[in-house]
């Protein structure tokens, strides 16, 4: 959709529980990075009747950033959700290769990952659609009274993540009513499931057993 009102975090969150639906296989373990991280914790706050577990990769709780943004410097690691704001101008830059493989290079990706994405997001359509994620983020406030995490939960961040800190992190068990287990992986970049995909699936596999 071109209109970033079609990626507010209802539609986002909809969509997930349309996919869940759609398997008819019951509950599922919803697991997220990034931007999928913050749509899962939205729908295992508000349906928690489809999921057996919650995994969030790298992106805390999304009161807990909220929080973060205005006590630590997570503010200033986000300075380019601000700038994505931009009509056009994101667009223009990211689809240059060169600014564009730097930007994502900078992140913490290698530059062979970089150009696979960077190659992906070029197809028409797909960056539009992609920073309109953020450009919708301010369209959704999550709501404290609903927000609450009852499923069991495990939140995955890396001491390496040049976009999200350590506070959102720190302040996610506020928001969890459920059994929460947090695991940090040292020396490794926000890129998670391509730089520890082992870790990760071993953590996976211990909490979907749990």
């Amino acid at each position: 959709p071109k209109a970033r009102w079609a990626y507010r975090g209802s539609e986002l969150a909809a969509d997930t529980v349309a996919l869940i639906d759609a398997l008819a296989v019951g509950k599922v373990h919803l697991v997220g990075h990034d931007w999928g991280a913050a749509v899962a914790w939205q729908v295992a706050a508000e349906r928690p009747d489809l999921l057996d577990t919650v995994t969030a990769v790298s992106v805390p709780h999304p009161l807990a950033f909220v929080k973060a943004m205005v006590t630590s410097t997570q503010g200033l690691k986000s300075w380019y959700m601000g700038a994505f704001q931009l009509p056009f101008v994101p667009e223009k830059i990211l689809s240059s290769t060169s600014a564009g493989e730097k930007f994502l290079i900078s992140s913490g990706q290698t530059p062979e990952n970089a150009r696979r994405d960077l190659n992906a997001m070029l197809a028409p359509g797909r960056l539009r659609g992609g920073l309109n994620w953020y450009r919708a983020m301010w369209m959704t406030k999550p709501n404290p009274a609903t927000a609450r995490v009852t499923v069991p939960t495990l939140h995955v961040w890396s001491d390496g993540d040049a976009a999200i800190g350590p506070k959102g992190s720190a302040l996610t068990p506020a928001f969890v009513d459920g059994p929460y287990r947090f695991e940090v992986l040292r020396g490794v970049s926000h890129w998670i499931p391509d730089e520890a995909p082992t870790e990760l699936d071993r953590l996976l596999g211990e909490h979907f057993s749990s």
